[in-house]
């Protein structure tokens, strides 16, 4: 069987719905191919979604246990395995039939197969059934995404070695669970278990926690992560090897080496993109060293007529950034002229407390020799912050020191994720201290923390004094 289209997108995650989606709002014959069956991706089906759903079980059991703080006293929770993963699956499949809903009304030929290039105008689809469907499309969007690395220290084959993928898929709580990595899966997971009732130890090779982040924003989640887990810094796994009903994991501790047995071993060592399998070889389209598909500006690849978007290109690999991009390719498929060149993409760590980021961070001020200025404000003075007993919290902004734009923004606390727009926008447009200082925030608020950050690095902050 063979069709002919205007645009084929392979992968029907954040970044190929949305770019199909758009794309099908502007009148083009739409083929979008994915191997799952499944519109949504790994974002929600097996990772953002499912993940931050666990995550605010998680904050719930902590803030139960907080409250004794303010004379409110709750019995220990009880976990019941079954109902978690229902409410989870319920969430995840209403967000699915969502997205089906709105790809019949747009009239979408959404085709379950793989798919590989023949070359740069044609492709194959395999089905299901194994039958095969041959697409000639004008042009292409390949959104194939990402999957979890597996080192080569996790490869035996063991139900008791498993991927964030797996662990979101509850069977039960491991009396004890080593997380190996110390990024932003690794600790969401971290809290996830550990308050679920895991005794979790998390191991990072390298000296710190979130690498990607300044410092001063990860040491108040360090001091709570401390009190909950227990964490290794420094610590580089050399082997997982299944012994009976548990793992034995031996690493290298700052020289020496060191080895413990666990119920369950999490790896959480990043993520690869989904650029194998898809015949580019076929096509001019170069990959870099790490396997992404190499584009410009405009997301456009080496081949005229296919583009690249989302985790399967080399950038922060992040379902917003990926949705961001389908608008561009959209644009760029439909005769416009648009690059994708925003200047704060935010990331978020969903732990309590939460950790947001944006823009020009401080360490990479001091790689690139920026000349910035930066303003730090406490939320140990902050009424909401305290009311919330949320005082562990820090805000901070970076600015041009020659303009006093805003160019970065880091938050630590609650609600960090949310709070974070605002200096995306901020960025984005090109405001500076001035402006934010000014605009009435209400009272109280944890977004009052960004307009005394502000007024505090003009000297202008009636409760802290300026750096």
């Amino acid at each position: 069987m063979s069709k002919t289209v205007q645009l084929a997108v392979i992968g029907a995650g954040p970044a190929g719905y949305t770019a199909a989606f758009l794309a099908a709002s502007k009148g083009l014959n739409i083929a979008l191919i994915d191997d799952s069956g499944l519109i949504g991706g790994t974002c929600l089906h097996k990772g953002c979604i499912p993940s931050k759903t666990l995550l605010q079980i998680a904050k719930t059991i902590n803030a139960a246990k907080q409250a004794e703080k303010f004379g409110v006293t709750f019995s220990k929770p009880k976990i019941d395995i079954k109902r978690i993963n229902a409410h989870k699956n319920d969430i995840v499949k209403k967000l699915s039939l969502g997205l089906a809903q709105l790809s019949r009304q747009r009239k979408l030929n959404f085709v379950t197969g793989t798919a590989q290039f023949l070359d740069s105008k044609n492709l194959s689809v395999e089905k299901q059934d194994g039958s095969k469907l041959f697409l000639t499309f004008e042009k292409c969007i390949i959104a194939t995404g990402s999957t979890p690395i597996i080192p080569s220290f996790a490869l035996e084959k063991s139900k008791n070695i498993i991927t964030s993928e797996q662990a979101l898929d509850l069977e039960s709580i491991p009396k004890t669970l080593l997380i190996v990595g110390g990024g932003y899966i690794g600790l969401e997971m971290a809290q996830t278990y550990s308050s679920l009732g895991s005794k979790v130890s998390l191991w990072e090779m390298t000296g710190s926690l979130l690498p990607e982040s300044d410092e001063d924003l990860v040491r108040p989640l360090l001091r709570t992560l401390k009190k909950e887990i227990t964490i290794k810094l420094g610590t580089a796994v050399k082997t997982l090897t299944p012994s009976g009903k548990s793992i034995k994991a031996c690493a290298e501790e700052k020289g020496k080496e060191i080895t413990e047995r666990f119920e369950k071993v999490l790896v959480a060592a990043g993520r690869k993109p989904n650029s194998r399998g898809i015949n580019l070889q076929k096509t001019k389209i170069q990959l870099d060293e790490k396997g992404f598909i190499q584009v410009d500006s405009t997301l456009k690849t080496a081949e005229e007529n296919i583009y690249a978007i989302g985790d399967v290109v080399a950038g922060p690999l992040l379902a917003h950034r990926a949705s961001a991009q389908a608008h561009t390719v959209v644009k760029n498929v439909c005769g416009e002229s648009s690059a994708f060149t925003p200047s704060a993409i935010p990331s978020v760590v969903y732990t309590s407390p939460e950790v947001a980021f944006c823009g020009l961070t401080e360490t990479q001020a001091q790689i690139q020799n920026k000349d910035v200025e930066i303003s730090k404000l406490s939320w140990a003075a902050s009424g909401r912050a305290l009311s919330l007993n949320q005082t562990q919290g820090l805000t901070k902004l970076i600015f041009n020191s020659l303009t006093k734009k805003l160019v970065g923004a880091g938050i630590v606390g609650a609600d960090a994720g949310e709070l974070i727009a605002e200096c995306v926008l901020a960025v984005e447009a090109g405001l500076d201290a001035k402006t934010i200082a000014s605009s009435i925030h209400p009272h109280p608020t944890l977004s009052e923390t960004i307009k005394e950050c502000a007024e505090k690095f003009l000297g202008e902050c009636a409760h802290s004094l300026k750096n």
